[in-house]
């Protein structure tokens, strides 16, 4: 059986797209996001939980894009429906902030943030 030229081109453009990496994309958004310090752990702590899933991301062939929005103004507010900083979104979803056992943190942890991202891949 012979190959044509078309067929090993059809053949690579299926390998090239299973192989294809996606985008996940998480915006972080925060009031002063240089000088909050509830702003600065959230994020340092969005930093440790990317860090952590990187063997994962790199299985499921996910590229993580971070979006981080200082929140200035009312209209910026408004234009991400901005209700308590920091939130942090994943393709599109509010992952819960508010962590809870036994007494409230200032900031998510690291690992309370790996579980919600987790849960919004695997929710999909």
């Amino acid at each position: 059986m012979t190959t044509t030229e078309g067929d090993k081109s059809g053949s690579q453009s299926q390998t090239d797209q299973s192989n294809a990496y996606r985008q996940l994309i998480i915006d972080f958004l925060c009031l002063n996001l240089d000088a909050s310090e509830r702003c600065i752990a959230a994020e340092d702590a969005l930093e440790i939980a990317l860090e952590a899933l990187g063997p994962v991301f790199n299985l499921l062939r996910i590229v993580p894009n971070v979006n981080r929005v200082n929140i200035t103004t009312r209209e910026l507010a408004e234009q991400y429906r901005l209700v308590s900083s920091p939130t942090i979104r994943v393709d599109g979803a509010e992952i819960s902030t508010e962590f809870h056992e036994g007494h409230e943190h200032d900031q998510p942890p690291a690992g309370m943030i790996v579980d919600g991202i987790l849960k919004v891949l695997y929710s999909k």
